[in-house]
This record gives structure tokens, C-alpha cells and sequence, in this order.
């Protein structure tokens, strides 16, 4: 006899079962979202709108709210509905697309489900290249950065540009530190609420942060958001 049956459907455990707590983090990852989303898409139409900022810069920042965008959509807002229907269900389909306990479909979720060490042992292989090596080029990228910041001879210079470097550090170190620290962990040091805490990390608070941290500190676009928003009150 096999066993023929065909799973539609995973149960989400979600963040929490107190029906209290699930209303403040209903309201809080709403707000965190929509801030996210409307910095994001303002940083975006303001490099669209603007021909001075088409450079390879802008057109990578530009590339990077896009990706948060996409990257916090295809889960937060299951999630959310979810909490506003009290479902905790996710279909197979989008189990997959969010493939990317447990608020979302997460990968680790899914093969800690049985005894699969050689699925467990490929997710660290494959995922060393798409992880590891990124984080790896941007903290080795910095060091020329930081040698150059040191020769300037102003304080207030010195001070200026490290606050700057430091603020995109603590974002990089966040995203990847949170994501190494849930799938790169041996499996017996994994702890439910340390996971989720991570987890909402690198999905929910970093790419809510990239745009404040990597866009609206920019003089360049800050000039233009300026201009923007002048021109918005003029018409009305």
C-alpha cells in the first residue's frame, strides 16, 4: 500500500495565539509595511521623475525598492489577511512563492517536518553562494571605504562620513546576520521565538529601513523630494 495523498494546504502557527496580541501585531506590521512600501515607491518615482538622478546609482537604488517591495508583498500581506480572517491556512502555490513556528511558508519550516539531513545539507550549499558570498563582498568593499574616511583630515568630516557608512552596515549586518543566523544554524541550537524574531528582521523591519537608510539620507534625493512635495502644495 502507498500513500497517495496530496497536501493542498500548510497550517501557519503564526506569531502568537493571544487574540490581544495578534491585533497590536496586526497594527504594527501594518504600519511597518505601508511606510516600507510608500518610502520605497517614493525613492522609485522620484529617480523615474528626475533625469539627474538616471545614473548607475540611482538606477541600483531604484532596483533595490523594487526588491523590497516584491520581497515584503508576497508574504506580509497573506500574512495580514490572515489575521484580519482568522485563517491560519497557506496554499501549496503560495507556500512555494514565498520561498524565500512560522508566519509565513518558510523553507526550514517545511523540512524540519521529517528526517531530511541531505535536503537540509543542499540548502546550506546552495545557500552559501546566494548568502554568504554577498555579505562577504559588501563588509570587503567597506575597507577601502574606511581606509579613505580616515585620511580625511576634518573631524567633522570623519564623523559625517562614518555616521553614514555605520547607518548601511547596521542594515546589511542586520538582513544577513538575521537570515545566517536562521538558515545557517546547526539544527539543534534553533529555537522557535529566536527564529521568528529573526525572521521578522530580515522580512519585515530591514527592507522597511532601506529606503530611510540608503534614500532619504541621500542629499540628492532629498533635494528632490523637496521639490516634489513644493510642487504638490502649489497645486493644491
Amino acid at each position: 500500500m502507498e500513500n497517495w495523498t496530496w497536501v493542498s494546504e500548510f497550517i501557519l502557527l503564526g506569531l502568537s495565539e493571544d487574540p490581544q496580541q495578534q491585533k497590536a501585531l496586526f497594527g504594527l506590521f501594518c504600519t511597518l509595511y505601508l511606510i516600507g512600501c510608500l518610502a520605497n515607491l517614493l525613492t522609485i518615482l522620484a529617480i523615474v521623475l528626475n533625469p539627474h538622478l538616471h545614473s548607475s546609482m540611482y538606477f541600483f537604488l531604484s532596483n533595490l525598492s523594487l526588491l523590497d517591495i516584491c520581497f515584503t508583498s508576497t508574504t506580509i500581506l497573506k500574512m495580514l489577511l490572515n489575521h484580519l480572517c482568522g485563517r491560519t491556512t497557506v496554499s501549496a502555490s503560495i507556500c512555494v512563492a514565498q520561498m524565500i513556528p512560522h508566519f509565513f511558508c518558510d523553507l526550514n519550516a517545511l523540512i524540519s517536518c521529517s528526517d531530511t539531513q541531505d535536503i537540509k545539507m543542499l540548502v546550506l550549499v546552495l545557500g552559501g553562494p546566494v548568502i554568504l558570498v554577498p555579505f562577504v563582498c559588501i563588509m570587503a568593499s567597506y575597507t577601502p571605504i574606511a581606509m579613505a574616511v580616515l585620511k580625511v583630515l576634518s573631524a567633522q568630516g570623519k564623523w559625517k562620513a562614518f555616521s553614514t557608512c555605520g547607518t548601511h552596515l547596521c542594515v546589511v549586518c542586520l538582513f544577513y546576520g538575521t537570515i545566517i543566523g536562521v538558515y545557517f544554524k546547526p539544527t539543534s541550537a534553533h529555537a522557535t521565538q529566536m527564529d521568528m524574531a529573526a525572521t521578522v528582521m530580515y522580512k519585515i523591519v530591514a527592507p522597511m529601513l532601506n529606503p530611510f537608510i540608503y534614500s532619504l539620507r541621500n542629499r540628492d534625493l532629498k533635494g528632490v523630494f523637496r521639490k516634489l512635495c513644493q510642487a504638490s502644495l502649489k497645486k493644491f
